[in-house]
């Protein structure tokens, strides 16, 4: 073999043995943000599970696009205020939703956050949600 050959090997995989994804887990279940005409993109942290699912695909749809649309990769556009479901399908029907809310208000900072744990262990690449409680509510 010189630098440039290649060899591969394939093997066939019914698709009745492959692994369906079960679950669509957002990190948070919605927000509440500030409209800003001048950063109108806004980044959900989703992933679908289990993390060896065979097929991982999404499909996005906004519930007003005239508020806020989505795109394949899940990044939402926001267009005005006022509040929209995002809902996230995978190819085997699995379907989840999250509400985001866009205001023209000050959203105020919380006083205090404190984690639910004071110590989460976690191997690399692992990856786990963190509650957060803060106050105010």
């Amino acid at each position: 073999m010189t630098d440039h050959d290649m060899t591969v090997t394939a093997k066939f995989i019914p698709e009745s043995e492959t692994v369906k994804p079960e679950d669509i887990i957002f990190a948070k279940n919605g927000d509440v943000v500030r409209f800003d005409p001048d950063n109108r993109v806004y980044m959900m942290d989703w992933e679908v599970l289990p993390g060896d699912a065979y097929d991982k695909t999404v499909d996005w749809l906004s519930s007003d696009e005239s508020i806020a649309s989505v795109n394949e990769s899940g990044e939402v556009l926001i267009n005005t205020p006022g509040t929209v479901t995002i809902t996230a399908v995978t190819r085997n029907g699995i379907r989840k939703e999250f509400t985001l809310t866009i205001t023209e208000e000050e959203i105020p900072l919380p006083e205090a956050i404190t984690p639910e744990h004071e110590v989460i262990h976690m191997a690399v690449g692992e990856w786990t949600p963190i509650m957060i409680n803060r106050e105010p509510a």
